[in-house]
């Protein structure tokens, strides 16, 4: 995408001189404008309209939450956020991607270290630019109409597709003893951009009786994560909470993947499946990732297992809902026009791996139909 136009704002007069610096030596972008507060920034968009706007986070006067909100009411515009990782920066973070944010950015600790600013400023120029390239498309094209014949799936380890973890799971000898008969189902959520906003029109509308169990993996920071389990849980009906290593996987929780570990499920005897959280190596980049997700709710639930992979860039998860799909278990894709970014569930409909493509608003209803019975 050339001639991307880029507004800054940041009530750093350092950060807003090193960001313009940086994007404005990226090919793709053309212009870049600067604010130091929420004034500042609304006289600019009354004149002049970029594609996209970084906003941090932690500002006086206005915090970038209240900026937000007056510029998702006023413009169409996507913003990014740049946010600390303290639990004041991550609160504010998570209400952001609430109120309408399209993703955020960690800004590193010593804003003065050059190599981990540059860091930061590559991951933000690659999302801007992709979001903005996806919003564009968006906007020109038709919603795509993708959900293929399901394909088929051999019955041995060549079904998991995912050739890094297909090694992970080979080296490390993770072999489920077989079907766990929790007695109820076990729900796997896929979900990265766009999550929390997603999230909330998903986790409040859960029975706290469902006949399931579900686990997300949302690709977010430690501190993140456990942020935005204390929020979806302060208004929903249903118990939600970080996941905890050891812990027992128990009917009507929802469990949040901590940042930085990922999870595998551990069956303690015939009728009980663990927790396991650890850290082994980033699939495609991710830690936690839904491959490992999928992998396990699929081979220790089987039939009993319901995939479902949500808004999100990437592909994180794409290749392992198929095994859900070879235990017959139910696999779903939220649809284009309700997705933030349709990149996850794009990739998963276009391999033939999603049994149904529903918008946001009818997500938990399909899981009910499956979870009921």
């Amino acid at each position: 995408m050339k001639g991307l136009r880029v507004l800054c704002i940041d009530d750093s007069m350092f950060i807003r001189s090193l960001l313009s610096k940086l994007f404005i030596a990226d090919p793709d972008i053309a212009e870049v404008k600067t604010a130091n507060d929420g004034a500042s920034a609304f006289l600019l968009l009354a004149t002049w309209r970029p594609d996209i706007i970084t906003l941090d986070v932690e500002m006086p006067r206005m915090n970038g939450l209240e900026v937000l909100k007056v510029i998702k009411e006023r413009w169409d515009v996507p913003v990014v956020m740049l946010s600390s990782l303290t639990r004041a920066g991550a609160d504010i973070t998570i209400k952001a991607l609430e109120v309408g944010a399209v993703d955020w950015v960690q800004k590193p600790e010593n804003v003065f270290d050059t190599a981990a600013f540059e860091r930061m400023t590559n991951d933000l120029v690659h999302k801007i630019k992709t979001i903005a390239q996806l919003m564009d498309t968006r906007k020109s094209s038709e919603p795509m109409q993708l959900l293929k014949q399901s394909k088929a799936i051999g019955l041995d380890r060549d079904y998991i597709t995912n050739d890094h973890f297909k090694r992970l799971v080979m080296e490390s000898k993770w072999e489920p003893r077989g079907t766990t008969n929790l007695g109820f189902y076990l729900v796997a959520v896929g979900i990265s951009t766009g999550g929390p906003s997603a999230l909330n029109q998903v986790i409040p509308h859960l029975s706290k009786d469902m006949n399931a169990a579900m686990i997300i993996v949302q690709h977010m920071p430690a501190t993140f994560t456990k942020v935005l389990a204390d929020r979806l849980n302060s208004f929903s009906l249903i118990t939600v909470k970080e996941a905890e290593d050891g812990e027992t996987i128990t009917k009507g929780f929802v469990y949040i993947v901590p940042g930085d570990k990922h999870i595998r499920l551990v069956e303690a005897g015939s009728t009980t499946l663990k927790i396991k959280l650890d850290q082994y190596p980033k699939i495609g980049g991710f830690r936690p990732s839904a491959e490992s997700l999928f992998y396990f709710a699929a081979e220790t639930c089987k039939e009993r297992s319901v995939g479902v992979i949500m808004t999100g860039m990437g592909s994180d998860g794409s290749d392992n809902i198929a095994m859900i799909k070879k235990y017959s278990g139910k696999t779903i894709a939220q649809d284009e026009a309700s997705c933030v970014i349709f990149g996850m569930p794009h990739v998963a409909i276009q391999k033939g791996n999603v049994d149904f493509v529903v918008p946001l608003n009818k997500i938990v209803d399909k899981i009910n139909e499956f979870i009921i019975r």
